[in-house]
């Protein structure tokens, strides 16, 4: 598992998109949006990436709707403040799921929700997550 914080500027997302395709071309690749509701966001992401190995964390789509459709391969959270909610859905998908990376879209739109101190315990708690998940599957080989 890596973990991968896309860069905040559009004009650098094609890179980190291609770089994506190429490193996990077929593997599941876990997607937290906190930028982007998934109505502007899929259309970008699939002309990148083969949607069906992406899952969705949506972060802001309820920000915008109140009853948004159901998503086939995702999941919606109440908003980017919500940082123990995304952390447990997170959570719940790395002990349950096998993905082959992690990305969040971005982790620097979270200081617009939360202070800078709470966004640094948060991903501090999130890298451990993500190390202790790669370190028992490197042990389980």
């Amino acid at each position: 598992m890596n973990l991968v914080a896309l860069l905040s500027h559009e004009k650098h997302k094609h890179r980190v998109l291609r770089t994506l395709r190429e490193v996990y071309s077929a593997e599941r690749i876990c997607y937290v949006s906190t930028n982007k509701p998934k109505d502007s966001l899929l259309p970008a992401i699939e002309e990148w990436l083969d949607l069906q190995y992406l899952y969705l964390v949506d972060a802001v789509t309820k920000t915008v709707e109140d009853e948004p459709a159901p998503l086939m391969n995702g999941a919606y959270v109440s908003s980017p403040a919500a940082l123990d909610e995304i952390f447990g859905h997170v959570d719940r998908l790395l002990s349950t799921r096998k993905f082959g990376g992690l990305v969040f879209d971005s982790l620097c739109t979270l200081t617009a929700y939360r202070n800078p101190d709470e966004v640094r315990r948060f991903v501090h708690r999130l890298l451990a997550r993500v190390s202790r998940r790669s370190t028992l599957r490197a042990t389980a080989r």
